[in-house]
């Protein structure tokens, strides 16, 4: 009997599968992870469910689509209904391990259910749980939410709560988007990460483990550790001090974001080539003969295709196809289409558990190839977005349902919400410029 080998799983958050350049991006972002994927397998046509953070992941984590495991909000727990993949494999007998420095891959989402440890930034027992607080609290406004605060200050600190770490912690979150990501520069967690292991592997990895790591590095704002950024690119200096700019800020107050995205782009290359130097030092710190070691992303992000950024509003590939390299289980270019739901599926597989997958899903060791990608857009967090915009705003660039197919090489898109539907041959047309929905009805049928 094959000894169970140990898994190790790295989301790297946000990064494009064609700014890494084993796919074929011009500059060398990714010298490290090139070259694990010259010595293992590369998935050419691999594919996300959605195109943001909390439905990808809950897809990777449960083996089903965003419309089955109905983890599509902002607030939303991750399906207590359903088995994860960090359960099943403890179930199996394997140690589980997990870190993110991602807000909503996180205890307060549940993700870190079935984990052995799991560490995130924004959770610790001994400090007050705000999120919970302000899901329940009474008063909103006004003196009377002041009192409310102090008065369920004081009833934690009864209960062994600390008393300033809280208060710290709740002005963190409050003011998240200001401090964070505004201002943030460098490191988001990747370096502690990575010491963290190197001081602590014997004691955390107990064989066969599961080492589950979302890096958010690449993710905006990009400030990447002063010596990878492309001060020699002409950079304005002010462009290293100022705060991040809001994308949503851009679209629903019309500002100018475009000019801006030539300036972007270094930066965002620049935290793919730091992330790169983490996952080379850590691959060399685990890797082994029993040791599978996968690199992924959950989505892409957009610079102006389509005359949109970020990483929400849309299904284009930019933001669905993303990289997928496995170390540990052969070598070569797979060119046949997966997911993120038939990566689940694999991994329970090499774990040696007995579980058949949905109808719509395979392993992506298997010989099978997925007939059709399937993939969808929920609106993101109605509540946060109608606090920060009114709701004609809300209706208008965020309050969407989209969903789209991918089938010999055909693109289908619709938005249920404006009817909008989009067709795209993307053998011909990768970067989909060219809608055919009107020339081609038989298709679009």
């Amino acid at each position: 009997m094959r000894k169970r080998p140990n898994i190790v799983l790295i989301i790297i958050d946000a990064l494009r599968q064609d700014h890494l350049s084993c796919y074929g991006y011009p500059k060398k972002t990714s010298p490290n992870i090139d070259k694990i994927a010259k010595e293992g397998l590369l998935f050419e046509n691999f594919y996300s469910t959605s195109c943001w953070t909390v439905p990808s992941h809950a897809s990777l984590f449960t083996g089903l689509y965003p419309t089955e495991h109905q983890t599509n909000d902002g607030e939303s727990l991750l399906n207590p209904n359903l088995l994860s993949l960090p359960e099943k494999l403890k179930n199996q007998g394997y140690t589980t391990i997990g870190f993110s420095d991602n807000p909503y891959i996180s205890k307060f989402l549940d993700f870190s259910r079935g984990f052995d440890l799991f560490e995130d930034p924004f959770f610790r027992e001994d400090i007050i749980d705000w999120r919970t607080f302000v899901k329940k609290r009474k008063h909103k406004k006004g003196i009377a939410k002041y009192i409310e605060i102090l008065k369920y200050l004081f009833e934690q600190k009864k209960e062994g709560k600390k008393f300033l770490s809280s208060i710290k912690a709740g002005l963190q979150l409050k003011f998240f988007e200001f401090f964070e990501a505004k201002f943030k520069r460098g490191d988001k967690g990747a370096k502690r990460v990575l010491q963290k292991i190197k001081k602590e592997k014997s004691k955390l990895l107990k064989e066969p483990y599961f080492l589950f790591i979302n890096f958010m590095e690449v993710h905006g704002p990009y400030r990447p550790p002063l010596r990878y950024s492309p001060f020699l690119l002409n950079h304005p200096f002010w462009f290293f001090l100022a705060p991040y700019p809001n994308a949503w800020d851009y679209y629903v107050k019309g500002k100018d974001f475009f000019k801006e995205i030539d300036q972007l782009l270094p930066f965002y290359d620049a935290e793919i080539r730091y992330i790169d130097k983490i996952i080379g030092d850590l691959f060399e710190e685990l890797k082994s003969k029993n040791t599978i070691f996968i690199i992924t992303s959950d989505h892409g992000e957009k610079f102006g295709e389509k005359g949109q950024i970020n990483h929400i509003y849309s299904l284009d590939e930019v933001l669905i196809k993303i990289p997928l390299i496995i170390w540990g289980c052969g070598k070569g270019r797979i060119k046949k289409f997966f997911q993120l739901t038939d990566l689940h599926w694999g991994i329970v597989e090499l774990a040696g558990l007995k579980e058949n997958p949905p109808w719509h899903s395979f392993s992506i060791f298997g010989n099978f190839e997925k007939p059709s990608v399937f993939c969808e857009y929920f609106l993101w967090n109605e509540r946060y977005l109608r606090k920060k915009y009114p709701l004609s705003i809300v209706k208008k660039y965020f309050d969407h349902q989209i969903k789209a197919i991918i089938k010999d090489q055909w693109k289908y898109i619709k938005n249920f919400t404006t009817k909008k539907e989009e067709l795209y041959f993307l053998k011909d047309d990768p970067q989909e410029k060219n809608d055919l929905s009107s020339k081609n009805p038989e298709v679009l049928e």
